[in-house]
């Protein structure tokens, strides 16, 4: 079976074997791509923010730590969302909303500060760009849109095997087949632009000398800052 979106996450096996990995010292979201996509944001203070395929919720909780005014998960995995409730239980100006990321209902002017962590790489080009026009609308006047996502090196190395081949890719992750979709760097570029958003920033991940093979030659991950 191939998975699309979010229902990846709710088959039991495959959130099962995710969660342990994310609980795992060295995992590579926060050994490679958090304390880039940390950086970019800076200072979150008094600022109220939205994460998009906020999965468990767990950079909600060093948002709201570092003095967040409030933080609003969105995800299209019961999985998902069922654990970051529960993680968050009790927790003031936390909240969450199970909906695939296409389709949710974007508030007008409602955050300074719109995040992603590794999930727009499932969406399409044509909704990845009216996610982007629903990013745009949501933010205050000089928000910001950080995102992160598999560094088109990566997915044209794992998958197409040709960087000029964009469109979908079956994945094999997690001894499980998903759709991702190879893009080129600048498709990310001109996606945000034709929004309206500025480029503010460009990251890529560090060379990672303890990987093996040629994860070892490449950036695994893409990380993105733009401006309303």
């Amino acid at each position: 079976m191939v998975y699309r979106y979010s229902d990846f996450y709710d088959d039991k096996t495959v959130f099962e074997q995710y969660i342990n990995q994310r609980r795992s010292v060295d995992n590579l979201n926060d050994v490679i791509e958090k304390p880039i996509l940390v950086d970019l944001i800076g200072n979150v203070k008094g600022k109220d923010i939205l994460d998009l395929g906020c999965g468990d919720g767990e950079i909600g909780f060093d948002f709201l730590n570092h003095g967040c005014l409030s933080y609003t998960g969105v995800d299209g995995s019961k999985n998902m969302i069922d654990f970051a409730n529960k993680n968050f239980a009790g927790v003031k100006n936390a909240q969450f909303e199970k909906s695939l990321l296409q389709e949710w209902n974007f508030p007008t002017r409602a955050y300074d500060m719109v995040v992603s962590r590794m999930s727009l790489h499932y969406l399409s080009d044509s909704d990845l760009l009216n996610l982007f026009n629903e990013v745009y609308q949501s933010l205050k006047v000089g928000g910001e849109f950080v995102f992160s996502v598999e560094h088109p090196f990566a997915t044209f190395n794992n998958y197409s095997q040709d960087y000029y081949e964009v469109g979908e890719q079956v994945c094999y992750w997690l001894d499980n087949e998903v759709i991702k979709v190879h893009r080129k760097i600048e498709d990310y570029f001109n996606l945000l632009q034709q929004a309206g958003f500025k480029i503010a920033g460009l990251r890529e991940n560090r060379r990672i000398d303890e990987l093996e093979g040629e994860e070892k030659k490449m950036p695994l991950v893409l990380l993105l800052k733009s401006e309303k």
